[in-house]
């Protein structure tokens, strides 16, 4: 039995890429494990310490901690007090089968990540390995699909792709394993056998009939860059009961450090230029489409005096729990991330395990009354 006193060059057999489009928890957590299936760690060792293994990889102690976690969800180690995080003996993980989560260029979306951990954590405890990839454009605005490749090459039984992007689904098309399609629209690809999804049609409609009952004339709709996947939707619908409606794009930096924080600086600016316009007239209402841009326009009308929703009202599009913060209840769009993340995992399951026709699953997403802009009875 190997103790936890390791020689400085026996710590583990692998260094981390910093380079990698990979996470360094995700490669900490596939060195550890591809070590426990070559026997480099043998059943009964003690695996490093969380600080000596994070001082030898020049990481966090956190990472470390997450990748033990993963791997003793999947039944490779177990931690035992006094004695430290234990190589399980080989016969103990019997999986039925390697699941792949594909994310196409949205690391930053908390949805996403809250939606990957519910998933991870139910397939996990029912016996299936599971293991992420990134696919993401590189400096000269090109798909790198050599990751996806690389875990292609691997035993697959099933792939879950986070939004689709038309390079990926050819390549997972191609490969022959089943695939679900989480977010995005359109016809099922070969191989796709269902795909999920946000609905927004019940929200758009409850707040087009708030709109006509408040007899809102005209509505600006302001988004990032990226962001537009319903407020067309939005525009349409207001504009079919005449309300004159615009779309504003506030140009955003995205893959750099702290990019909420600058989301929320970007907001803010963005409107305090209008602000200080001589002509500057106040729409009936702005629907945003991102929270931390709202966090940044919220502030910005604070700063100029503007009452909201005196002179003028306000809703935007979040996800529960991640909304801006505000001196009254905000009216808002927002789905239930840890709702949606466990009707997606059981979904996956009945396919897995109950063998039950994955059909397409619409989440509903809820119109949330607040102060910003409240229901004309109120």
């Amino acid at each position: 039995m190997r103790s936890k006193g390791f020689p400085e060059t026996a710590i583990c057999p692998f260094k981390l890429d910093r380079a990698s489009r990979d996470s360094l928890t995700d490669q900490l957590t596939n060195g550890l494990r591809d070590a426990i299936h070559s026997r480099f760690y043998k059943a009964d060792d003690v695996l490093p310490s969380m600080p000596e293994l994070a001082r030898h990889l020049g990481v966090s102690e956190i990472i470390v901690r997450t990748a033990y976690r993963r791997l003793a969800e999947e039944g490779l180690v177990l931690a035992r007090p006094r004695r430290g995080t234990v190589v399980l003996p080989s016969k103990s993980p019997v999986w039925r089968g390697h699941v792949l989560c594909v994310m196409c260029d949205h690391d930053f979306n908390s949805q996403m990540a809250i939606g990957i951990e519910k998933i991870r954590e139910v397939l996990t405890h029912n016996g299936f390995l599971f293991s992420q990839v990134s696919v993401l454009d590189n400096k000269d605005a090109i798909t790198d699909l050599s990751g996806l490749d690389i875990a292609l090459s691997r035993s697959i039984d099933f792939i879950i792709l986070f939004y689709d992007r038309p390079q990926v689904i050819k390549r997972l098309s191609e490969s022959g394993v089943p695939f679900v399609v989480i977010g995005g629209k359109g016809d099922e690809p070969p191989g796709c056998v269902g795909r999920i999804a946000v609905s927004p049609k019940q929200a758009i409609d409850e707040f087009v009939r708030h709109c006509r009952r408040a007899r809102v004339s005209y509505v600006e709709i302001v988004s990032c860059s990226r962001y537009d996947m319903y407020e067309r939707l939005i525009a349409k619908a207001l504009k079919s009961v005449g309300v004159s409606v615009r779309r504003t794009v506030v140009p955003v930096q995205d893959h750099i450090p702290y990019r909420c924080e600058n989301v929320m600086h970007v907001g803010y600016e963005f409107l305090s230029r209008i602000l200080a316009g001589k002509n500057f007239k106040f729409p009936s209402l702005y629907f945003v489409m991102d929270d931390w841009l709202a966090s940044g326009m919220l502030c910005a009308f604070q700063a100029h005096g503007v009452r909201i929703p005196d002179d003028v009202k306000f809703v935007c599009y979040t996800n529960r729990g991640f909304g801006p913060i505000y001196s009254k209840p905000i009216t808002f769009f927002s789905c239930d991330p840890f709702k949606m993340g466990d009707e997606f995992a059981r979904r996956i399951y009945d396919y897995l395990v109950l063998h039950k026709p994955f059909p397409n699953t619409y989440v509903k997403c809820e119109y949330i009354l607040g102060g910003t802009f409240p229901d004309v009875n109120t």
